[in-house]
């Protein structure tokens, strides 16, 4: 099935799905109507989620080229924990993404125990950076 942008019409993008040869029996393939305001909106908000994790890992790397230290990973799986601990505060009955949020705090603490184990005084650091723990 292949995907073609055909033109604009007032605003909106008209994208053809349909086969190589025209489509079935002669028909020509369907036509979705995207509203480009709604894909500039997914755009900028998937930037600014790139820029809120690039801002993360500037704040928590040990060097300059570090992108996955045990610190990194920490620092960003934090910051998902509490978007989606807000998430749930409006879709209480959410119990797929509730799910992944109780892999990703085992996530976490699975690499503060690896750290706590090997380095104690990077796992102090992390935790009072983050202020997860007491």
């Amino acid at each position: 099935m292949a995907a073609a942008v055909s033109g604009k019409l007032r605003g909106s993008m008209v994208l053809e799905i349909g086969s190589e040869n025209g489509g079935v029996a002669g028909r020509s393939g369907r036509m979705l109507f995207l509203n480009t305001l709604q894909t500039r909106q997914e755009c900028n908000r998937l930037v600014l989620a790139r820029q809120q994790k690039q801002s993360v890992v500037d704040a928590y790397r040990t060097h300059p080229t570090d992108t996955g230290s045990p610190e990194v990973q920490i620092a960003l799986l934090s910051e998902r924990i509490g978007q989606l601990t807000e998430h749930f505060k409006t879709h209480q009955k959410d119990h797929g993404s509730r799910r992944g949020l109780l892999m990703m705090v085992s996530r976490r603490r699975r690499l503060l125990d690896y750290l706590k184990k090997y380095d104690s005084e990077r796992y102090k650091t992390v935790i009072t950076k983050l202020g997860i723990r007491k």
